[in-house]
């Protein structure tokens, strides 16, 4: 007989009646990371608490990596995504752009030991505006799954570092500065 010892929980957000546990689930996970964090996310524009809890687990060693789509279906919210990969960069997360086909995935892992999947993005929209809808799963098993899975599309992806970053055209930078307000709207 097979023993399942995995745990798992359903957060969802509602916007009508003022709750959202996923941002809380993430920011949760975040902190008590001791080894890594594998990231994917289709809107990548964290307000400045997830921000920080990402910038603090880099900072105490947590390998911290974030994959997102090069090139999405929203134009502005890959201009607005881009805004923070300097500060994410200089905070020590690795960030990794898939140029292929439009990523939609939103998952991470911690640890190899607990997996977030679902519809919620790691924008504002998604943390207070909208229905969604996560499944928080402690298994080793699945985490290693997703963890292969993470590795598999890091290993065909270009990574942005912060020396190339820095270097990216004036009119980029100045085009990620104009836009930065539009991040409280989305």
């Amino acid at each position: 007989m097979r023993h399942f010892d995995s745990f798992i929980t359903v957060r969802s957000n509602d916007a009508l009646r003022l709750t959202f546990p996923i941002r809380d689930m993430y920011i949760e996970a975040i902190d008590r990371a001791e080894h890594s964090i594998l990231l994917t996310n289709a809107y990548f524009v964290p307000d400045h608490i997830l921000l920080d809890a990402l910038k603090a687990a880099a900072a105490r060693g947590v390998d911290v990596r974030v994959l997102v789509p090069w090139y999405s279906n929203h134009i502005v919210v890959d201009w607005l995504a881009r805004g923070y990969f300097t500060e994410c960069l200089e905070g020590g997360i690795r960030v990794f752009g898939y140029n292929y086909v439009m990523l939609h995935a939103k998952t991470c892992t911690v640890d190899g030991q607990w997996v977030t999947l679902g519809t919620a993005n790691l924008d504002r929209l998604s943390s207070i505006g909208n229905f969604e809808i996560n499944v928080e799963i402690y298994s080793a098993q699945l985490a290693q799954q997703m963890q292969d899975l993470f590795d598999s599309d890091t290993a065909s992806v270009f990574e942005v570092t912060l020396p190339e970053w820095k270097r990216r055209h004036w009119y980029l930078k100045l085009s990620e500065r104009i836009l930065a307000p539009l991040r409280f709207l989305l």
